[in-house]
C-alpha cells in the first residue's frame, strides 16, 4: 500500500497532528469556511442503482463515523432505520472509545449510552464496528480494550485491530479494515492500511476494503486518493471509505478485465456527532453523511466470481433540536444536502 502510517508514532505524547503543517491549517481553513468548491466534481450513482446481474446472497448496509456525542441524547429517525431494515449486517465506523477519562483537544469519547443508542438503529448481533481510525487510540490501550470488551458483551462484533483487521460477515463476504491516521500512540494495536494487503484476501469471497484515509472536509477525493483506490480494486472487489466528515462521491470502476463493475464509496461522512450545530461556522460542516446499502452475490454470467448487484445510497443528517430545553440529536434520512 502507498498510504503510510501517519502519526501517532510518539508514544509519550498527549496528543499529536497526523498531517503536516500544511496540511493542518488546511484542515482549520476547511473548517471555517466549508469544504472548497470543485471545478470538475466527480458524479455520484443514482441512488438505486445495478452495477452487476448477480444472484443475491447478502444485503449489507454501511454508516459514515459515530462520532462523540458529548453527552447529548442521540435517536435514530424511523427513515434512517427502515433504510437498513432489510439487510442482513450492518457495518460503522465507531470513532472513539467509551470511557469516563476527560476528553483534552480533538479526543474522541462515548459515554455508555452510546451502546443502547447504536442498538436502537441496528440488531447488535448484526452490526460490526470498525476500531481502525485516527481516534481508537485516544485514551490508551487499556481503554481500547476496555471499550471492545463492553461492546463485545452487548452484541457487537469488532474489528479492525492488528489480530483482527478483517471481519468475515459470510462465507462469502470479508470486510478488510486499516487506518492511515492515528492521533496516538497505538503499540501496534491498530490495523494500519500500510499492512493491508494480499495477505487478507479471502479466496472465492467477496472482498471489500474498508479504509480510514484521505483528508478531512473535503467533498471531492484528491486525485491521489483515486489512483490509490484505483490501485486497491486489483485486489479487492469494492472499497467503502471514512474521515472526511463530508460525504464523497458514491461512484464505480470498471475492473481491470473489464467484465465488473466494482463500488466504491470514497466517504460516507458522518453518522452523527454532538457538536454538529449548523448556525456555528466552524462545526455546521460536521451534520452529514451517507447511508449506502448493496447486494452481493455470485455473477450470473460467472456464478464463481462474487459481484455487487443493487446499490441504494441516501443523505444523511444529524440535527440538533430542543426538547425539554436540553438539546438532542435526531440522525434521519434527507432528500439533500449542501455542498452537492
Amino acid at each position: 500500500m502507498k498510504f503510510l502510517k501517519s502519526g501517532g508514532d510518539l508514544p509519550a505524547a498527549r496528543w499529536c497532528d497526523p498531517y503536516t503543517p500544511i496540511e493542518a491549517l488546511g484542515l482549520i481553513k476547511r473548517n471555517l469556511l466549508g469544504p472548497p468548491k470543485v471545478a470538475n466534481p466527480s458524479g455520484f450513482l443514482s441512488k438505486m442503482s445495478t452495477l452487476n446481474a448477480i444472484t443475491p446472497e447478502l444485503k449489507v448496509g454501511f454508516t459514515g463515523d459515530a462520532m462523540m456525542m458529548f453527552d447529548k441524547p442521540l435517536s435514530f429517525d424511523d427513515s434512517i432505520k427502515d433504510f437498513y431494515a432489510d439487510c442482513d449486517a450492518l457495518v460503522v465506523n465507531m470513532e472513539g472509545v467509551i470511557t469516563d477519562h476527560p476528553k483534552k483537544g480533538p479526543d474522541q469519547k462515548h459515554g455508555p449510552e452510546i451502546i443502547e443508542q447504536l442498538a436502537t438503529l441496528f440488531e447488535p448481533s448484526k452490526t460490526w464496528l470498525s476500531h481502525a481510525n485516527n481516534h481508537a487510540a485516544d485514551f490508551g490501550l487499556s481503554e481500547l480494550k476496555s471499550s471492545v470488551d463492553r461492546l463485545s458483551k452487548a452484541g457487537f462484533h469488532c474489528f479492525g485491530l492488528s489480530d483482527s483487521a478483517a471481519a468475515d460477515i459470510s462465507q462469502n463476504f470479508r470486510v478488510t479494515a486499516g487506518t492511515q491516521w492515528s492521533n496516538r500512540f497505538d503499540g501496534g494495536r491498530l490495523s494500519w492500511l500500510e499492512s493491508v494487503g494480499q495477505e487478507c484476501i479471502k479466496p472465492g469471497a467477496f472482498n471489500l476494503l474498508l479504509p480510514h484515509y484521505s483528508y478531512e472536509m473535503e467533498t471531492e477525493p484528491r486525485e491521489l486518493v483515486k489512483n490509490q483506490v484505483a490501485e486497491w480494486l486489483n485486489q479487492f472487489d469494492a472499497v467503502v471509505g471514512h474521515h472526511s466528515h463530508t460525504p464523497q462521491p458514491v461512484t464505480d470502476h470498471l475492473s481491470a478485465d473489464q467484465s465488473v463493475r466494482q463500488l466504491i464509496a470514497y466517504s460516507l461522512g458522518d453518522l452523527c456527532f454532538g457538536v454538529a450545530l449548523k448556525n456555528w461556522p466552524a462545526l455546521k460542516h460536521y451534520c452529514y453523511g451517507i447511508a449506502l446499502k448493496f447486494e452481493i452475490g455470485p455473477l450470473i454470467s460467472d456464478p464463481t466470481r462474487y459481484a455487487v448487484g443493487s446499490v441504494e445510497w441516501q443523505w444523511v443528517d444529524c440535527d440538533a433540536t430542543r426538547e425539554d430545553g436540553q438539546r438532542r440529536f435526531v440522525t434521519r434520512l434527507v432528500e439533500d444536502v449542501p455542498y452537492f
